[in-house]
């Protein structure tokens, strides 16, 4: 009775000191792009092309698994997915800056943006030298038939930012890492379309105007079919790596110890309690 309670003490505590690589959350992930040392959608065969951008460090301290761009002519086209296409349809965008250099007017971390006619439901996040960071989307109920939903904090030249966009229902919302600001269409009104018309780009939101690249690094692409909650957003801001959580379970180094160690000792006790029959 004595071994069996021992034991079931140890398991637990060898689950308790297990620790996610991540607390990113995998539900409804639909497309992940690491950026660790590739342009690949590890989800699927969805390949990006690299133009111009170089690998780097990143916000781990990790080398080779982030994109550094220079502001002139680097960017990744991501092609046009399906699962960029949102419609209608519920979604999370989720993308990682480290923004150096003086800003232009307006530059993208990532989007589509100024395609030619269509079905609109154009998008990018966007950050300019005089507001802070938006999600800009199409918008043919506003006056000037798009909407900047400008973040509730600007960013922090060389520092890491999450940078996050939800959708649900008529209620859209932007994440500048865990400060959040909203925004509601009249629910009476057609739900908008965010449809993808032309390539999508990491680095540059624009493919008809160069002063749209960014200047800085960018890391871990992720795309929900789902609005990710408060709680789950805040997860991937305080993420410890960049995998989606239960991938690759960590074992603290004390609980394997301690683990271990009671392996031992029962096993030391089987051997005692044999001898004494």
């Amino acid at each position: 009775m004595k071994k069996t309670t021992l034991i079931c003490i140890l398991m637990s505590l060898c689950i308790a000191g297990t620790v996610n690589a991540l607390s990113i959350p995998a539900n409804g992930l639909v497309a992940h792009y690491a950026l660790d040392g590739n342009a690949d959608d590890r989800l699927s065969d969805n390949t990006g092309t690299v133009y111009g951008a170089t690998l780097t460090t990143d916000r781990f301290g990790n080398p080779n698994s982030a994109y550094s761009f220079d502001g002139n002519g680097d960017y990744i086209d991501l092609g046009k997915p399906d699962v960029f296409d949102f419609g209608t349809g519920d979604f999370t965008i989720s993308v990682q800056a480290y923004i150096t250099g003086t800003q232009n007017q307006y530059e993208s971390l990532l989007g589509e943006w100024g395609a030619p006619g269509g079905k609109s439901g154009n998008w990018s996040f966007i950050l300019s030298s005089y507001t802070k960071p938006s999600f800009a989307f199409d918008n043919p109920y506003a006056d000037d038939n798009h909407t900047h939903l400008y973040g509730g904090k600007n960013y922090t030249p060389d520092q890491w930012h999450v940078y996050t966009a939800t959708r649900r229902g008529n209620h859209i919302s932007f994440y500048i890492d865990d400060v959040k600001r909203s925004f509601t269409i009249d629910p009476s009104l057609p739900l908008l379309p965010f449809h993808i018309e032309s390539d999508l780009f990491l680095g540059w939101g624009n493919g008809f105007d160069s002063s749209y690249q960014v200047q800085g690094s960018l890391d871990n692409l992720l795309i929900y079919d789902r609005a990710l909650s408060d709680t789950e957003v805040n997860e991937l801001v305080h993420a410890t790596s960049n995998n989606p959580i239960g991938s690759n379970p960590i074992p603290e180094p004390a609980t394997m110890f301690l683990f271990g160690f009671g392996l031992i000792g029962l096993a030391g006790i089987g051997r005692r309690k044999t001898g004494n029959i």
